[in-house]
């Protein structure tokens, strides 16, 4: 448990074979590599390893290539995680003091969508009125023109990293995003690791909340 509740939730997309292992944080890079790069931009080190793709190894006839499919398995994963995220960034009280942050790629941008809407739920019903998901980053989401981003009141943004040439998703817009700038990218394609350099135009800062309002500090 991180004591001072901060947290970046990774959800990953399809692979295949057993890279997975650690809690599925082999897949973000080498030895997790870009998810640690990723904590770093945001000065935030506690992290959660989400499997956004059903078990990996989906053939494109399979029950997981569909967006609705994932974002229903991310319902009801949230479901269950949303008590133990919330007492994370909660004091004694109640009061919601720290922030969550989410990161996907490819299949766990739909995944993402479902799960998002389940802690949301759950904080809702709970009477939490501090918003407290500074955003989520959706990297070459999969299927995204099948995806809207989540407008809430206790929700920052969805950001959308996407390549003109990728060959796997391709870069239609997911509804309500916001489209970031890849264009200077050297490398145009699907792979996380192509999207290095966009680690650093994360939204920078260790967040809090200050005054019922999501700051960066």
């Amino acid at each position: 448990m991180d004591k001072d509740g901060r947290l970046v939730i990774f959800i990953n997309g399809n692979y295949f074979g057993s890279s997975q292992k650690n809690g599925y944080r082999n897949y973000w890079g080498t030895n997790g590599n870009f998810a640690d790069q990723v904590m770093k931009q945001l000065n935030d080190y506690k992290a959660m390893y989400i499997d956004g793709a059903l078990g990996g190894n989906a053939p494109f006839n399979s029950a997981p290539i569909r967006s609705s499919n994932r974002t229903s398995a991310g319902y009801d994963q949230g479901v269950i995680d949303a008590p133990s995220i919330l007492s994370q960034i909660s004091d004694k009280n109640g009061n919601i003091t720290e922030t969550v942050k989410l990161i996907t790629h490819s299949m766990g941008g739909a995944f993402a969508k479902g799960y998002v809407r389940a802690i949301l739920e759950y904080a809702h019903k709970m009477g939490i009125k501090t918003p407290f998901i500074a955003f989520e980053a959706d990297f070459a989401p999969y299927q995204a023109d099948s995806q809207k981003a989540i407008n809430d009141p206790l929700m920052g943004p969805t950001l959308q990293y996407s390549h003109n040439k990728d060959n796997v998703a391709g870069n239609k817009p997911e509804q309500g995003a916001e489209q970031k700038d890849t264009s200077k990218d050297t490398e145009q394609s699907h792979k996380l690791i192509s999207f290095w350099q966009q680690i650093t135009t994360l939204p920078a800062g260790h967040y809090v909340i200050v005054d019922g309002k999501i700051v960066s500090q």
